[in-house]
């Protein structure tokens, strides 16, 4: 496999000496060369989303990635987006202020759905695509304690969607958010506010409270036009931690948020010369969750957990308007039947009820419907050399009222010949189920004519699911001299991928006598994709450390079965082939401190865009044990780029401009 070199001589020999792992507290490098080896594993980080249970990281046998809230802090990143981009293996591209394009391991775009993304626990993705509307997801950074980032397929544990990878927010315990903090940012691109108060009712239940705005101007595209693309949005939320007895603990979560974001909409299709409209589009939408988590210890090797929770979203514009509620049961159980054998299983009920109207160019028949999942999962862990080698055998059963009945199944093999070091294989099999726009309707663009001719798209109830069989493998180490290193390695075939096919043409009589081309949504492609991941963290000293990581995905993709669709087989050249990020956290001084990012991006054929380089710097002054100053310069080497055209509907994108953005930070 040929690897392009895409940087000078100097950085890929910083790269090869500092090859890549994840981000993690900071360690007193001399305290860690006094440690003895078996102490080590006091220094591991804890994960709970790649089993579904909390496990140290160098006991799991999958390709994870953990952004703490120290590195979300002195990053100076101001959108969950930015944030994912210290990630190996995670694509993110800005469309323009609130839009962007995230996922894992490639199949890039706005409406990417192969990456499934929870907050607690609670999936946020949107039913009608199974992507996520990031400009609705204003996670809290301050109120998040970690996100684990999962490359890989973990459909066994978290059910279908999670093709490429799961990302799971993690936001920080009651308890962990005691007393009082308020912040306010304002620079030349946007401004934020929030408050959060923590508190105790009596000593076993804690609780918070918090509000945040975020007001994001206008940006403009390649021409220097206004792209209407302001991004306002308020919430606010609480949190209930309760520690019963020593058995059984509740926690309560629930949040509301409001906003509205924009774009310019390129060309709206009419039948009438000049055959299409342009305007400015304003998006309101709204949305809140409430969840419920009871969880019970039987004993040490013994626990049970009940989560249950109601989300409703809406998103409303002048030409469709959508709204969702989903109500989601499940039920979890780890135990032990022996000391080399742990039992992990659960099942679960969603429902969704939605509704969908469309007033132009989109269109959805019927309009209302209720879609139910049930899914169950069984997971055995056997340890067959104890403290050196552990299998891992998973099946996840699920039924949706789409494609029936489906099986995903996971097989992973850990070694551990050391405290340091620890060697990962796996096998598993994954879906995309289909969704909501199986009935759906976008009319794309008119072609002048007597009569006019209008192209559009169509989805298709007998669509079948896309599925991946993925092998992958890792190597891990934690070493005593405060270095940290995660490699890992994927291959995936892809099978009745998504293609779009050219229907017969046919006359339509309304609302204007004109030809319609169909174009129906099918499974007639496949392909494979390649690659690896690389991550590492050095802590130099006490005041100085380093991370590093590199990502390398390859994406060959064919039709099949006479399908002529090129746009589809566009995708091999819609995600970055090699990504670099080095960055580093440095204290100069008892009160101070620098943050600097530097990140490399290849270039997208498909797209005609460039690769970029990107600078972010941040500067930190603690006033006091209450006042934090800061202020942060992002993609300070460009003046302005864009990092990626949007997919489907006709919006026009914006250009990355350099920014500069001050914030101030009061806790009591």
């Amino acid at each position: 496999m040929r690897i392009i070199i895409f940087i000078n001589k100097q950085l890929l020999l910083l790269l090869l000496c500092c090859l890549p792992f994840t981000a993690q507290a900071n360690f007193d490098t001399l305290a860690l060369k006094r440690l003895p080896l078996e102490e080590l594993a006091d220094l591991d980080i804890l994960v709970t989303s790649a089993g579904k249970k909390e496990q140290p990281l160098s006991d799991t046998p999958a390709a994870v990635f953990v952004i703490n809230s120290d590195d979300i802090k002195n990053s100076g990143a101001a959108t969950l987006p930015d944030v994912l981009r210290m990630a190996p293996g995670i694509q993110v591209a800005r469309i323009d202020v609130n839009k962007w394009s995230v996922t894992a391991r490639g199949f890039s775009g706005r409406f990417a759905n192969k990456l499934l993304v929870m907050i607690d626990g609670r999936t946020v993705y949107n039913p009608l695509f199974s992507g996520v509307y990031w400009d609705t997801q204003n996670a809290q950074l301050e109120n998040i304690d970690r996100i684990e980032i999962i490359r890989g397929p973990g459909a066994a544990i978290w059910g279908a969607n999670a093709v490429n990878g799961v990302i799971n927010i993690i936001t920080k315990t009651a308890q962990q958010t005691q007393g009082g903090m308020i912040s306010a940012g304002v620079g030349d691109e946007m401004q934020q506010g929030f408050a959060r108060y923590g508190g105790q009712i009596n000593p076993q239940m804690h609780y918070r409270v918090y509000a945040d705005f975020n007001n994001h101007q206008d940006s403009v595209d390649e021409d220097n036009r206004d792209t209407a693309d302001q991004w306002d949005q308020t919430q606010g939320g609480f949190r209930l931690d309760w520690q019963a007895d020593k058995k059984n603990s509740l926690t309560l979560i629930g949040d509301y948020y409001d906003g509205s974001s924009g774009h310019n909409l390129a060309k709206i299709p009419t039948l009438v010369a000049p055959f299409y409209n342009t305007n400015d589009q304003r998006i309101d939408f709204y949305g809140g969750n409430i969840s419920n988590t009871w969880r019970h210890q039987f004993n040490e090797e013994n626990r049970f957990k009940v989560k249950l929770y109601y989300d409703f979203v809406g998103r409303e514009s002048d030409d469709f308007k959508q709204r969702f509620e989903t109500l989601d049961l499940e039920v979890n159980q780890q135990f032990k039947t022996a000391d080399w054998n742990e039992i992990n299983w659960g099942i679960g009920y969603r429902v969704i009820f939605d509704k969908l109207h469309g007033y132009a160019d989109i269109t959805l028949q019927p309009e209302k419907r209720n879609t139910q999942l049930f899914s169950a999962f069984i997971q055995d862990e056997i340890t067959l050399i104890p403290n050196t080698l552990k299998s891992t055998i998973a099946l996840r059963f699920e039924h949706n009222d789409f494609s029936g009945d489906e099986w995903q199944p996971t097989a992973r093999l850990l070694w551990t010949p050391n405290k340091e070091n620890s060697f990962w294989l796996a096998f598993s099999r994954a879906v995309r189920t289909p969704t909501r726009s199986v009935d759906i309707r976008i009319d794309q663009r008119v072609i002048p004519g007597a009569p006019p001719r209008l192209i559009a798209i169509f989805g298709n109830p007998q669509i079948d699911s896309e599925e991946v069989i993925a092998y992958e493998a890792g190597y891990r180490f934690i070493s005593p001299n405060g270095i940290n290193f995660d490699l890992s390695f994927f291959y995936n075939q892809y099978e009745k991928l998504r293609t779009f096919e050219n229907g017969a043409p046919g006359l339509e009589t309304l609302p204007t006598p004109h030809i319609l081309i169909p174009v129906t949504t099918g499974n007639n492609m496949h392909g494979e994709s390649y690659g690896f991941e690389a991550a590492a963290h050095w802590q130099v000293n006490k005041k100085l450390s380093l991370h590093a990581a590199y990502s390398l995905t390859k994406i060959n993709l064919k039709t099949v079965n006479n399908s002529l669709d090129a746009t589809s087989v566009a995708a091999e050249g819609e995600t970055p082939q090699q990504q670099f990020s080095l960055r580093s956290y440095l204290k100069f001084a008892a009160d101070w401190s620098g943050h600097f990012w530097f990140r490399y991006v290849d270039s997208l054929p498909a797209q005609h865009i460039n690769d970029y380089v990107s600078l972010d710097a941040k500067l930190a002054w603690r006033v006091s044990e209450q006042l934090q100053l800061s202020v942060s310069g992002h993609d300070l080497l460009d003046s302005k780029r864009v990092e990626y055209n949007p997919e489907v509907l006709n919006i026009a994108a914006s250009q990355v401009e350099r920014s500069v953005f001050g914030k101030i930070i009061w806790t009591f």
